[in-house]
């Protein structure tokens, strides 16, 4: 148990270690992605102009400026990309040679993502303190919220990475599965509160709205730096949270295995 453990441990650092290398090489791919992502803060000076006559639907113009700061750090802390990886690998028959490795490709998509993030990652978090600071909101930053953040945005990103590989997976079946990207990037950026906070919609609306992943995965995480969430809409929040990891988990093994068994028969 102890060795499985350990090799395990070194397979991962190791493949982090060959990301991390990968993304140094090419930082200017980085930036063009840092650069890409600055919707939320510019849908926030909107907002801000809009709260300059007082509050709207419950929200001070500290309240948008915190919170499309916090989506900003949300959005790009969970950035993935793995649909265009599986897209062009099964296409391209370059998943046979991932395959012959003694150790599942999702391994390598996974610390693809995370090699990236080491780098972008410190980047990402200084926008976002930066912003907090300038808008004079640093005061609005808790310690516990932050903690309880951390987890609640793991999950996040455990469900949106699930959204586009099983996405990616459709290659198996069909010529170009990147052809659902823009799909699913506008579900999740008008469903998730990139555009418009949640709360601000008609409550029937909103509470439905927030059991979808795209709400689970990026409004929830931002409403606790927010700090307006209660406990028990932050014990519901995390069970909508697993909820979903675990469905996307058993939809993501059954297309995997599916289109594994496709995949041979073809030949590649």
């Amino acid at each position: 148990m102890f060795n499985h453990i350990k090799r395990s441990l070194l397979l991962w650092r190791v493949l982090i270690i060959q990301s991390f290398s990968r993304v140094i090489a090419y930082r200017a791919q980085s930036i063009i992605w840092l650069l890409g992502g600055i919707m939320p803060i510019a849908v926030m000076f909107v907002w801000l102009g809009l709260a300059k006559g007082g509050e709207i639907g419950g929200y001070t113009a500290s309240d948008f400026a915190v919170y499309f700061l916090s989506m900003y750090l949300v959005r790009q802390l969970t950035a993935i990309w793995v649909m265009r990886r599986l897209d062009s690998d099964i296409r391209r028959g370059e998943l046979s040679m991932l395959l012959l490795r003694p150790v599942s490709p999702l391994y390598n998509y996974v610390s693809d993502h995370v090699g990236e993030m080491m780098v972008r990652g410190p980047i990402i978090w200084l926008v976002f303190i930066s912003g907090i600071f300038l808008t004079g909101n640093f005061h609005r930053l808790d310690i516990g919220n932050l903690l309880t953040f951390i987890p609640a945005l793991a999950l996040a990103w455990i469900i949106i990475f699930h959204l586009y590989y099983c996405l990616g997976l459709l290659a198996f079946w069909i010529n170009n599965a990147m052809a659902f990207d823009p799909l699913l990037w506008a579900l999740y950026t008008i469903l998730g509160g990139i555009l418009i906070p949640l709360d601000l919609y008609p409550e029937s609306i909103a509470t439905w709205l927030k059991l979808l992943p795209f709400a689970s995965a990026l409004d929830f995480p931002v409403q606790m730096i927010l700090g307006k969430l209660e406990l028990f809409s932050l014990l519901v929040g995390f069970g909508v949270q697993l909820f979903w990891v675990i469905l996307l988990t058993l939809v993501r093994i059954v297309l995997w295995n599916a289109g594994l068994k496709r995949y041979s028969a073809s030949g590649a």
